[in-house]
């Protein structure tokens, strides 16, 4: 099978509920070479169904890191991503 549109690799790393959900610490993704935050999300709920999605929405102060640069002063969920990026699912921490 090939693919009609350029792609590249990304890194993704969990933390927290969304660990649980793909029980998985990390993973490198193919995406479109074009992908946004938008588009990867898109891919990791087609993968890992509705339970990543629950898990995203149920995590109150969820901080998504791009190659350690938050993500809302890069564009949000337009923001784009890059060859071996690495993307951060991070939850808030909680200290005591």
């Amino acid at each position: 099978m090939q693919l009609s549109e350029a792609t590249m690799l990304v890194n993704v790393l969990y933390f927290g509920h969304l660990r649980e959900a793909t029980l998985k610490e990390k993973e490198t993704l193919e995406v479109p070479s074009e992908a946004t935050l938008a588009t990867l999300i898109e891919l990791l709920e087609q993968k890992y169904g509705p339970e990543y999605r629950n898990a995203m929405d149920a995590i109150k102060g969820l901080r998504i890191l791009i190659d350690g640069r938050d993500s809302s002063i890069l564009g949000g969920t337009d923001a784009p991503l890059k060859e071996g990026c690495t993307v951060v699912f991070l939850p808030p921490i909680a200290g005591g």
